[in-house]
């Protein structure tokens, strides 16, 4: 999977870079994943919605099964093209993320070099960090929420316009899509919640990171050294 080009050249770029991979470091349990975000009132829902699955009945119509594999896989490939170009594209203009010169200018103007220099004033330089760290994940949070609101909402639209195709296949076709269906309704609230602790995990992360190798600066530290 592709990674955000963070251009690296100094310390500070190699301690943030490892935050932006989008790899999985260990084997995923989907099934454990799924029971982790239903809560009480989506377990509720779901059950409901599994009692009814016997009761509903397929649509009369019959689409064409390669049909939907084909607009199905389409769809999805169009959607990775689009997050793959905005990752690869992170650092133009639109994007406003932080470049080497504008992280220097950002801790310049915090004043976090000049405390360095001085060696003192330890809370200061936590405090003055903490907001130069805020600033600058800022922008990262905006990307980051936007293209997963855009790969979410592609893929909310996909089901909604293949669901109808899809129940016509047959009965066990349509009790799939419907406990598809079930299953995003019961995990929708705590979905949202994780992605918004893991934003806010990545923050604190990097603000750590950043920390450490601020305190591997010199004196007076150039852009070539962020």
């Amino acid at each position: 999977m592709p990674q955000l080009p963070l251009m690296p050249v100094g310390p500070i770029s190699s301690a943030v870079a490892p935050l932006i991979t989008l790899e999985t470091t260990s084997a995923f349990d989907a099934s454990l994943f799924l029971s982790q975000l239903v809560d009480l009132r989506g377990g509720v829902a779901l059950a409901d919605t599994l009692i009814q699955l016997e009761a509903q009945q397929p649509l009369e119509a019959s689409p064409d099964p390669v049909s939907l594999r084909l607009r199905l896989r389409d769809e999805v490939v169009a959607l990775e093209s689009r997050l793959v170009d905005a990752l690869e594209n992170a650092f133009k203009p639109r994007y406003r993320l932080p470049t080497p010169a504008r992280a220097w200018t950002l801790f310049d103007q915090a004043g976090l070099f000049a405390q360095a220099a001085a060696r003192g004033a330890t809370a200061a330089r936590q405090r003055a960090a903490a907001g130069a760290t805020r600033t600058l994940w800022a922008p990262f949070d905006d990307f980051f929420e936007t293209h997963l609101k855009r790969a979410r909402f592609g893929l909310r639209d996909l089901r909604a316009e293949l669901g109808p195709g899809l129940r016509a296949l047959g009965e066990d076709a349509a009790r799939l899509e419907r406990l598809d269906a079930a299953l995003r309704l019961a995990c929708g609230p705590e979905t949202e919640a994780l992605l918004r602790r893991a934003r806010a995990r990545l923050e604190e992360v990097m603000g750590d990171r950043l920390r450490a190798a601020l305190k591997g600066l010199g004196p007076q530290p150039k852009i070539a050294d962020i």
